[in-house]
């Protein structure tokens, strides 16, 4: 199992030089399975590194998203910056969200 933070941060992103030892991105958290089934926790701003990644991989890949709490995630998916992903056509996204 592989687990990497893509981003740690609270809710507003703050990456620069002065975040660079602890991160600026908000949370992200990759896990992979020893089958590589891919899990991403949450789609704060680290999504966008996390994105680059996989689409430099080339690989076809399942992508389950599961999204702790709702605030902010409509700003997420529909900006430009995230788009690139879903534009992917290799990959496949079923995304969960947290009820209540």
């Amino acid at each position: 199992m592989l687990i990497r933070f893509w981003g740690t941060r609270g809710s507003i992103p703050v990456p620069g030089n002065t975040t660079l030892k602890y991160g600026g991105n908000t949370p992200c958290v990759e896990v992979r399975s020893s089958e590589n089934k891919l899990l991403i926790l949450d789609g704060g701003s680290g999504i966008r590194e996390l994105g680059k990644h996989i689409v430099n991989s080339k690989d076809e890949e399942d992508i389950n998203i599961f999204i702790s709490h709702y605030h902010w995630i409509i700003f997420r998916v529909s900006h430009s910056s995230y788009l690139f992903l879903i534009r992917r056509t290799k990959l496949h996204f079923m995304v969960f969200q947290a009820m209540g």
